[in-house]
């Protein structure tokens, strides 16, 4: 992995996120990061299974999360750039607020989340890293709790 990247859920290099669409919004995140992507095989190719991690809405934490996130690297002019994807699904907890705060929640509201990032990350690949640089690295349990 990259060195100075945080061992645990971010041994993959990055925090959790994950946010629901309002209205059935149709984002075509994936051709967005398609045009971030190099040519050639990745460096790092992992994939990481995270639950029970918890998601902030603008007014406080509102859902539950269990995702797979996967990162990708190629090397570009002595940097890396990343692409981030994550795909799974939210499950709301009764009494909290929605992601906007526009309602009070029932605990019934569940879905799909999906989403991802590109970046550009300076630094050196670890020459024994802590973490499987290709394929599954595992199940991570954030172990999340919300207490309204």
């Amino acid at each position: 992995m990259l060195k100075g990247l945080a061992a645990g859920g971010a041994a993959l290099g990055f925090p959790a996120v994950g946010t629901a669409t309002p209205g059935g919004c149709r984002l075509r995140w994936r051709r967005a990061l398609n045009r971030h992507q190099p040519a050639g095989e990745p460096v790092i190719n992992a994939t990481q299974e995270v639950v029970n991690d918890i998601d902030h809405g603008l007014h406080g934490y509102w859902a539950y999360l269990d995702y797979r996130r996967t990162l990708r690297a190629w090397p570009v002019g002595g940097a890396y750039r990343a692409i981030v994807t994550y795909v799974g699904r939210f499950d709301g907890v009764e009494g909290a607020l929605s992601y906007t705060g526009a309602e009070t929640l029932t605990g019934g509201e569940a879905g799909t989340i999906h989403g991802g990032y590109a970046a550009t990350i300076e630094g050196e690949l670890l020459e024994d890293p802590d973490w499987p640089t290709h394929g599954f690295v595992g199940t991570t349990d954030y172990e999340g709790t919300i207490e309204n």
